[in-house]
């Protein structure tokens, strides 16, 4: 069996070891991991930025390169991302990769699903009921939460595997899904499972995350009332 070559579209971080950002944590620690798989030859990230990022092309070993890529500022829900598909329908044409995996099911899944017919999309977040959250009730913002819904629709009737990161996610796109569907947690940075056991310290639960409604902080605190019933000296942490 020839050995896989693997596009990613996703986040990166600029500076490595410096994140922003959910799917920046997961692309830094799965990238390399899967790069160095002998089953693989090559994986190159493709990171589209609106212009903040001042690098173009880094080697990070010789089986792993990032390309940060100027995509469109405005409109990449309507146009269905059609400066990002066009470059990375070049880059494929080239590399010829097994895989084009898109890190969610957003825009970055719709260039994926867009861009070769072995696609892979995985679910980092329910991204249009985040837009119906965040947006209000006028025309243009239903306008856009359509926009998005059809979206994420078309991305998952495309995506020959869906990966879903959690139970939840998986039931609430479960019938929109037509590939493959599977289960995989997040990858966990070996830096975490290296460290000494702490010893025992004071009953505390640590959010960290930016606070917005779709992160349902009130769940969380109606979780916490219950958990002081039992463990009444317990403290609650928000950090974001």
């Amino acid at each position: 069996m020839p050995q896989l070559r693997i596009v990613m579209v996703s986040p990166y971080p600029v500076k490595l070891g410096m994140v922003v950002g959910g799917i920046e944590a997961v692309a830094s620690t799965l990238a390399p991991a899967i790069a160095a798989l002998d089953a693989v030859e090559h994986v190159t990230v493709l990171c589209f930025h609106h212009g903040e990022v001042p690098v173009h092309n880094v080697v990070i070993n010789d089986k792993l390169e990032v390309r940060y890529l100027r995509g469109q500022d405005r409109l990449g829900v309507i146009t269905r991302s059609i400066l990002e598909v066009r470059q990375t329908r070049r880059i494929v044409a080239k590399l010829q990769p097994h895989i084009v995996h898109g890190q969610e099911i957003g825009w970055r899944g719709d260039v994926a699903t867009q861009s070769s017919p072995n696609s892979v999309v995985t679910v980092h977040g329910l991204v249009h009921r985040e837009t119906a959250l965040a947006v209000g009730t006028n025309v243009i913002d239903k306008l856009r939460v359509g926009l998005v819904e059809n979206m994420v629709k078309r991305v998952l009737a495309r995506a020959k595997v869906t990966i879903s990161i959690s139970g939840y996610d998986a039931a609430a796109i479960g019938s929109l899904v037509r590939g493959h569907h599977v289960h995989i947690p997040n990858p966990i940075n070996p830096l975490f499972l290296t460290q000494p056991v702490m010893p025992t310290t004071e009953q505390r639960v640590l959010f960290a995350g930016v606070h917005v409604p779709r992160k349902n902080i009130e769940g969380l605190l109606d979780a916490f009332a219950l958990a002081l019933k039992q463990a009444p000296d317990a403290q609650l942490v928000l950090v974001g």
